[in-house]
């Protein structure tokens, strides 16, 4: 009997327990977890992910685009990806710079 090979997201798991700091692998995992339907856990690598490494630009990019999925027209959201950047940076939100998702 050949033996059983684990899911991409199980290596991609096995791989981000080994280096937690590789940003390629966590974002490889949020990913994954995207595209199987598991935004819980696709939240927790792309924080994770935008914490370590302020300026993986993509981070934001596939963040966001969960945010766009799931959350209703008008519904004011507590964090949505550029809140959390504005948070990391300690940016000032102004009129010209605010998220339309949650700074409203």
């Amino acid at each position: 009997m050949p033996p059983i090979q684990k899911s991409r997201r199980e290596v991609l798991e096995q791989f981000v327990a080994e280096k937690p700091g590789d940003a390629f692998a966590r974002y490889g995992l949020a990913l994954e977890c995207t595209k199987s339907g598991d935004d819980t856990a696709a939240t927790g690598h792309f924080e994770k992910l935008l914490e370590n490494n302020p300026a993986y630009v993509a981070g934001y990019f596939q963040f966001g685009s969960i945010f766009r999925e799931s959350v209703k027209p008008n519904e004011r959201v507590s964090c949505c990806p550029m809140a959390f950047w504005w948070r990391r940076t300690q940016a000032t939100c102004t009129p010209a710079t605010r998220c339309r998702l949650c700074c409203r």
